[in-house]
């Protein structure tokens, strides 16, 4: 392993093609994250959202 290691980074063509995968990878969309910029359903935001008024958080276990 160490060999190979050690060829790999005796390989100029290499770290080409790495900065060429790494631009391809940067500009394209990440397909598992939605392209919206807002929530798709607003009802889902208050889970995440704070306690609303001064009565604080109330956490209940189930």
């Amino acid at each position: 392993l160490q060999k190979e290691l050690q060829a790999l980074g005796q390989t100029d063509i290499v770290s080409t093609v790495c900065e060429r995968l790494l631009c391809v990878i940067e500009e394209a969309p990440d397909p598992l994250l939605p392209l919206t910029k807002g929530p798709l359903n607003l009802g889902w935001d208050r889970w995440f959202e704070g306690p609303n008024g001064g009565e604080g958080c109330i956490c209940f276990i189930l």
